[in-house]
C-alpha cells in the first residue's frame, strides 16, 4: 500500500510537472490580459485542482513591498471579483509575508514574484482539498511563469534600446562627402556608445557658404536619461546657430536655455 502510494504521488508529480511545462509557452504568447489571466486560471485548474470545480476566484494587483504588507496594498483588478471576507484577506496576506505560495484546505494562494503579470497574486477555491504536493507544484507553476515573464519583459526592454540607439545614430550626420564638396575640406566622425544609448554626440551643417559648424558634446551620464539631454541640446544648438554665428553667443544661449 506504501509504495502504491509514493508511486500514484510521483505520477501526479510527473503528470504536473508536464502539464506546466505544456502550459508555459502558450501562455506567453497571449497578448491581452485578460488571454493571460484566463490561460492561468486554466493552468491551475488542471495542475492543482486536477479539473475539479472551482468556486471562486479573486485576481489581486500586489505593487507594494513583501516585506512590509499593508491591507489597504492590496487591490483587486476588478470590483465584483474583490475578495472582501477577512479570511481571504488574511491568507493573501499571509502569503504575501512568507513570500511564497499557499495551498490549504481547499484554497489555494498563487504568488508570483513579477509586478509585469497582471493580476500577481490569485487566490481560488474549490472542492478539492490540498496537500504538500500541490503547494510545490504551484510554488514550480508561479516560480516558472515569474522567471519567464521576466525574460520577456527584458527583452521587450532590450528591444526597444536597440531601437533607440539606431533612432540615435540616425540623427547623426553622414554625408560628409557633400561636406568636402562644397567647403573643401574632409571631415569623418563616428560614435560607438559605451551602453545602447549613450549622451555622446556630434553633429555638422552649414550655417552659410563661408561657414560649417562641427559641434561634439560629451553629457556626463549614460544610457536613455543621457540620450534624451543630448537630443535636447543638439536642437538647441541647431536652432540657436539659425540666427548667431558667434560659438560664444550660440553656447551662451543654449546655456541659458538648458539651465532654464
Amino acid at each position: 500500500m506504501v509504495l502504491l502510494i509514493n508511486i500514484s504521488k510521483r505520477k501526479r508529480a510527473q503528470q504536473g510537472l508536464q502539464d506546466i511545462i505544456a502550459s508555459m509557452g502558450s501562455m506567453l504568447e497571449k497578448g491581452t490580459v485578460e488571454s493571460v489571466r484566463e490561460e492561468l486560471v486554466k493552468t491551475i485548474h488542471r495542475v492543482i485542482f486536477l479539473e475539479r470545480q472551482i468556486d471562486r476566484v479573486a485576481f489581486f494587483n500586489y505593487n507594494g513591498t513583501l516585506e512590509k504588507f499593508e491591507p489597504d496594498q492590496l487591490e483587486a483588478l476588478t470590483a465584483n471579483e474583490y475578495a472582501s471576507d477577512e479570511h481571504t484577506r488574511q491568507l493573501v496576506k499571509r502569503s504575501i509575508e512568507q513570500n511564497s505560495c499557499l495551498a490549504a484546505h481547499h484554497e489555494c494562494v498563487a504568488l508570483f514574484r513579477s509586478k509585469s503579470i497582471p493580476g500577481n497574486v490569485v487566490y481560488l477555491k474549490g472542492e478539492r482539498r490540498f496537500d504538500e504536493m500541490d503547494r510545490d507544484l504551484l510554488e514550480i507553476l508561479t516560480s516558472n511563469i515569474s522567471m519567464a515573464m521576466e525574460s520577456l519583459e527584458k527583452s521587450k526592454i532590450e528591444e526597444s534600446l536597440e531601437t533607440a540607439r539606431k533612432i540615435q545614430l540616425g540623427m547623426l550626420p553622414r554625408d560628409f562627402d557633400a561636406v568636402a564638396a562644397r567647403y573643401g575640406v574632409d571631415v569623418h566622425a563616428h560614435l560607438i556608445a559605451a551602453k545602447e544609448v549613450g549622451g555622446d554626440f556630434y553633429d555638422l551643417f552649414a550655417m552659410d557658404d563661408n561657414r560649417l559648424c562641427l559641434v561634439v558634446g560629451d553629457v556626463s551620464d549614460k544610457g536613455v536619461p543621457a540620450a534624451l539631454f543630448m537630443s535636447m541640446a543638439k536642437t538647441l544648438i541647431r536652432s540657436e546657430s539659425r540666427l548667431e554665428t558667434d560659438p560664444e553667443q550660440i553656447l551662451y544661449k543654449v546655456n541659458n536655455e538648458l539651465s532654464r
